[in-house]
């Protein structure tokens, strides 16, 4: 039986599809462009309260429908996203072992694995693109903490 939660997470989902299609983007440089990705920040909250196994299922179909859509380049944010799903997921297994800043590092290097990942499967990885994937980094843990502090109240990462 599917539970209610299942629903209304699969219903939310589809919004901040719909959300992220219509996200304004900023130009950085040339083809350039920086945009908040607000999947990454979703999987990334589902993770750490669901787990790994169900998440890393959504993550992968979530960035397969992203790259349908947006991308242009089948697979890419379907595997970077299963990765973050995958090394978050972490944080709901051990979230009383491992203090605070280890599951705050731990979602950051998650994101810079799936910005250099991304980056590297369309553009190549060159060091003009290492201040953008620090960017595109930084920006979405920045936006979970708030998230974090004002929805969960401070729920998500525990001591």
């Amino acid at each position: 039986m599917i539970s209610i939660s299942y629903i209304y997470n699969f219903l939310f989902f589809i919004l901040i599809f719909i959300i992220q299609l219509y996200w304004p983007a900023i130009l950085i440089k040339e083809n350039l462009y920086f945009q908040l990705d607000i999947i990454l920040i979703y999987i990334t909250v589902l993770s750490i309260i669901y787990g790994r196994f169900i998440v890393i299922i959504v993550a992968f179909f979530g960035g397969l429908l992203q790259d349908a859509t947006i991308f242009g380049v089948l697979g890419v944010f379907s595997l970077s996203k299963s990765i973050v799903a995958f090394c978050v997921g972490s944080i709901f297994n051990y979230r009383t072992i491992w203090s605070r800043n280890t599951q705050y590092i731990i979602v950051f290097a998650s994101y810079l694995i799936h910005f250099i990942v991304s980056c590297y499967l369309t553009r190549g990885l060159d060091y003009i693109y290492i201040p953008y994937i620090l960017i595109s980094s930084l920006v979405p843990f920045i936006v979970l903490l708030v998230v974090n502090n004002l929805i969960y109240k401070g729920r998500l990462f525990s001591n």
